[in-house]
């Protein structure tokens, strides 16, 4: 366990809002509220095959490792600045695998429900969920769910992770069938966590990789930054490795990609401004 983690946490929890460690490309701060679900069209816009492919995803929360699983992909590096991501991307995950449909959405919308001034039973039920999936964790992600069901039992907490709007049915395993074959799926896959700004991403890592989920991160980068971020991390990818670009939901900046610039490094193919299209993207191919 990282013991910054553990800081950041209390600090967050404790202090919130916390006005440090926000110097990153995107202007988020290492410690931040997270997603509970996608606000994306995942289900609609995913590749469908990923079989003996290495991903590079953003963990956010966690939706799009689980479609990359869903398609066939056991190996996988999911990196976020938002050091939080990952520890609730291990839980969502923990608890798939442990819990039926029904109750996985349960669990989930009972921990969402934690927060100061709240009823205790969501704060009993979610530390009885971390007891049954606990061997499913590794010791560093039990350790900070433990330290943070101990600070809100103190009620030392003025706040608690944010139910940012999204998208429970947007996801692939909404449906009973597919979650079923999600979840023996995960067994099948390896999941790397990395804490990082996508900007440093080329200089973080030493592996290639044959596909990546950038998700809406380009909406909060300038356009010379955006341009200089996909030269860069055309460097990380395998010959023909693509990078998907959601485009219509939420609205990406894909107007703002100088294609021209893009063009040695990558064949682009565009849908994103086709109007009311849920599957609109914007895929790039390394040449």
């Amino acid at each position: 366990m990282k013991k910054n983690d553990i800081e950041l946490l209390r600090g967050f929890l404790i202090n919130s809002p916390l006005n440090e460690e926000c110097n990153t490309s995107t202007g988020f701060s290492k410690a931040n509220d997270f997603y509970f679900y996608t606000n994306e069209h995942l289900k609609d816009y995913y590749c469908k095959d990923l079989k003996d492919k290495k991903v590079l995803s953003v963990t956010s929360s966690g939706d799009h490792i689980l479609h990359a699983i869903y398609a066939g992909a056991t190996d996988i590096t999911a990196f976020d600045v938002n050091i939080f991501c990952k520890y609730y991307a291990a839980l969502k995950i923990a608890i798939m695998k442990h819990y039926n449909r029904t109750s996985f959405f349960d669990k989930i919308e009972n921990f969402k429900s934690i927060g100061p001034g709240r009823d205790n039973w969501y704060l009993k039920d979610f530390s009885k969920t971390i007891h049954k999936v606990s061997k499913l964790l590794t010791e560093e992600e039990l350790v900070f769910w433990n330290e943070y069901i101990s600070i809100c039992k103190k009620n030392k907490f003025a706040t608690t992770f944010y139910n940012i709007s999204t998208y429970r049915d947007r996801n692939i395993y909404y449906n009973e069938d597919t979650y079923k074959k999600l979840k023996k799926k995960l067994f099948d896959a390896n999941i790397n966590y990395v804490d990082c700004d996508i900007a440093y991403l080329n200089k973080t890592l030493d592996d290639k990789y044959d596909f990546m989920y950038i998700s809406n991160i380009l909406n909060y980068l300038d356009d010379g930054a955006i341009v200089s971020l996909l030269i860069n991390l055309s460097e990380m990818f395998n010959e023909c490795g693509k990078i998907y670009i959601p485009g219509d939901n939420p609205p990406c900046r894909n107007s703002h990609i100088d294609k021209n610039s893009l063009s040695k490094y990558y064949d682009i193919d565009d849908s994103s401004n086709i109007k009311g299209n849920v599957d609109a993207k914007i895929v790039l191919t390394k040449l």
